[in-house]
């Protein structure tokens, strides 16, 4: 009976020690800065697309003053793979975590797209000329 048991006991150890290799690699987000109006490569697992900001309309409230609400940087990009290329709208306010996310379709798969920042931040006696603007982006395939 304690063979038995030693042999039971051994039998389970070996599989518990055993490794898992069919588990998928976790993807990880990589996040760009993509300048207005200059083309920026993103890849993602192997797949190359190309992101332009189109337009850009910065009404955020400036960092040295006090305002009613945040405001908020609407965006229009455009992203393409090559062969297909879609314009994509978005809206990002720096206060609220669900803004700045939007989800597209390019060819035949399905991307998600988030802004995480928009540089630099308006101040009241200057506001940053179109070229100086710069988004940090991700993309990632769903």
């Amino acid at each position: 009976m304690k063979k038995l048991i030693i042999l039971t006991f051994l039998y389970l150890t070996c599989f518990a020690c055993e490794t898992k290799k069919d588990e998928a690699p976790e993807i990880q987000e990589q996040t760009v800065s993509a300048p207005y109006r200059k083309s920026t490569s993103v890849t993602i697992q192997g797949q190359a697309l190309i992101v332009n900001i189109l337009e850009l309309n910065d009404s955020r409230c400036p960092i040295n003053a006090d305002c009613i609400q945040a405001g908020s940087v609407d965006l229009q990009l455009s992203v393409s793979d090559g062969t297909n290329k879609v314009n994509i709208p978005v809206s990002f306010k720096s206060d609220s975590k669900a803004s700045g996310h939007q989800t597209f379709l390019l060819g035949k798969q399905n991307y998600s797209l988030v802004v995480h920042e928009v540089l630099p931040y308006p101040i009241t006696d200057r506001k940053p000329d179109p070229e100086e603007y710069k988004v940090n982006l991700s993309i990632e395939k769903i």
